[in-house]
């Protein structure tokens, strides 16, 4: 194997390495496979539930496939200069040498045969494809991901619901104790179909997302959603749950408050500062009244807080706790702050 390909389009597609599974007791998937023929390079990484597949244009003077260490080759191509780079099989060993045309930069990395690096999934032809603009589907994970459960052993929460439903597409989330559902106008209003994506492939999903510009095009099997978009496609296996019947613990009758965004972010960072306990995580109390919305705070540690600003609102007084604590990045109790930005 032997090519040269632009360092951009390489990064492009090895900035996906992070799916490859460094713990996995088999050496294949903490690589990366790397096929060069046809003046194409294709580059495909997957840890057996997750998957990503890249084609750039290359100048293949041989062709040939190996397996590459995933987070080492992106490492390396990272800091090479702008321009072609050359990743060049040795005769003899499965060893490949990666060097920056036109300078002396140069890297050997030891890589593995082909052999045993698993299959990715492929798309049914036939499957229903449905386009969603890019900003939208990351609006919806966005708005709705910090929500998903973190508890592996039960994967109807551990999941990000996606349901087409005629001219709405909504993302849903919940761990049992919040829940974020965000609705937009559905670019597909003949589809009809409901998906249950795990949170590990939410992570990569949103960084898929956020790369993309235009359309996003998802089509499905019955166990694995594919998204592409232009020359990448993002795969994973969908989770085989059901997702609790959230319609039922949306009130038919809301009571709504508007409140301005500027003020009521800086009330609740301030609040925020009262109740990082770090032995006894601390929440903060909302209270919304006619006229004026109140934010509390008290801890042990971190004393009070207290804040007001001006709502438009007219009802009866409604108290609401939250939790102000942000241990990961996922996990997330700024649920008003998010919703505000």
């Amino acid at each position: 194997m032997d090519f040269v390909a632009s360092r951009k389009d390489l990064l492009r597609i090895l900035q996906y390495h992070s799916i490859a599974d460094k713990k996995s007791p088999l050496p294949t998937l903490s690589n990366v496979l790397v096929t060069a023929k046809d003046g194409k390079v294709t580059i495909a990484v997957t840890d057996m539930y997750l998957g990503m597949r890249g084609t750039c244009d290359a100048e293949v003077a041989t062709p040939g496939t190996m397996g590459l260490p995933a987070k080492d080759l992106f490492e390396r191509v990272k800091v090479m200069p702008d321009g072609p780079v050359q990743i060049r099989k040795d005769a003899d060993t499965w060893t490949a040498h990666i060097k920056a045309v036109g300078t002396k930069r140069w890297f050997d990395v030891h890589g593995l045969p082909p052999d045993d690096f698993p299959t990715l999934p492929s798309p049914d032809p036939d499957a229903q494809r449905r386009a969603i603009p890019a900003e939208t589907l990351r609006l919806l994970l966005d708005r709705t991901h910090f929500s998903i459960s973190d508890d592996t052993t039960r994967p109807n929460v551990n999941s990000l619901c996606l349901d087409w439903r005629g001219a709405a597409l909504r993302a849903a989330a919940t761990d049992g104790h919040r829940m974020s559902i965000q609705n937009v106008v559905s670019p597909n209003p003949d589809v009809s179909d409901s998906v249950l994506i795990p949170l590990a492939a939410v992570i990569e999903l949103r960084k898929f997302v956020s790369n993309a510009d235009g359309d996003i095009v998802a089509h499905r099997t019955r166990t694995v959603l594919f998204c592409d978009a232009g020359p990448l496609t993002f795969s994973c296996v969908l989770a085989d749950a059901a997702f609790p019947p959230y319609e039922q613990v949306v009130p038919r009758v809301h009571i709504f408050a508007r409140v301005a965004r500027a003020p009521l972010v800086d009330a609740l960072n301030a609040a925020r500062l009262a109740a990082a306990d770090p032995q006894k995580p601390g929440g903060v109390e909302v209270t919304v009244s006619p006229g004026t919305l109140r934010v509390m705070s008290s801890t042990a540690a971190g004393g009070a807080a207290g804040d007001e600003v001006s709502a438009d609102y007219e009802g009866r007084e409604i108290r609401i706790g939250l939790n102000s604590t942000r241990s990961e990045e996922r996990r997330v109790g700024k649920e008003c702050l998010r919703l505000c930005r």
